[in-house]
């Protein structure tokens, strides 16, 4: 497996330093970027999970998704649907017809980035870049949000510091967040978020209505 990541980085690192256009196929990129971050992935958690090798691996695996996550940020939505279309044998299909593959590569493929980058950071233990990189790709189509991602997102900004869960009185909360640019920042970015997540219904995502009127409050 790290010779499989290894020879994977000479790929991304091509990338990188290419200046393909649009006579590159997205498909190629994508799944090259994909294969990349994953591979740094499956290695980082075959160590023992504080280890210093599971740690690193995990790091680099995080920023390889990431750079899968912007490359597709990146493209158009023409190019997107396209890409989706080649790499899903979907060319002729309707739209009608296409709609639920694109809608299961949305939660899957690019989901999985998401919830695997997430991942990474907190067994890196870089709980800044968790945060910074949810952030940054907060306004992805939000079918591509697992639930264990945003579970994971709520957890971790009520255990920032001097936010624990002992706070349970409205006004110490609003006096923490209020007093921290950098706290306020976070809640902020995260119910934006929310109320995206929550508009689109279902039973899983009506449960954080109550969740979402607290934080508007405190904020």
């Amino acid at each position: 497996m790290f010779a499989t990541a290894t020879e994977l980085e000479k790929a991304s690192d091509a990338l990188d330093d290419g200046d393909f256009g649009d006579t590159c196929d997205a498909v190629l990129v994508g799944r090259a970027r994909w294969d990349y971050a994953d591979a740094l992935d499956t290695y980082a958690r075959s160590h023992r999970a504080s280890s210093p090798v599971a740690r690193s691996y995990s790091q680099q695996a995080a920023e390889a998704f990431e750079a899968y996550l912007d490359f597709v940020k990146g493209l158009s939505a023409d190019q997107f649907e396209l890409a989706i279309r080649r790499l899903k044998q979907a060319e002729r299909m309707s739209d009608a017809q296409f709609a639920p593959i694109r809608a299961s590569f949305l939660r899957g493929r690019i989901g999985n980035a998401i919830n695997s980058m997430s991942q990474s950071r907190i067994r890196a233990g870089d709980y800044a870049g968790f945060f910074d990189s949810l952030e940054e790709f907060a306004n992805l189509p939000i079918e591509c949000f697992p639930r264990e991602v945003v579970l994971e997102w709520y957890k971790w900004l009520r255990s920032q510091p001097d936010f624990g869960h002992e706070r349970q009185v409205s006004e110490e909360i609003v006096a923490v967040i209020s007093q921290n640019n950098d706290c306020r920042h976070r809640w902020s970015t995260f119910v934006a978020f929310l109320e995206r997540y929550v508009n689109q219904g279902g039973p899983q995502r009506t449960r954080w209505h109550p969740i979402l009127d607290r934080a508007r409050a405190w904020l």
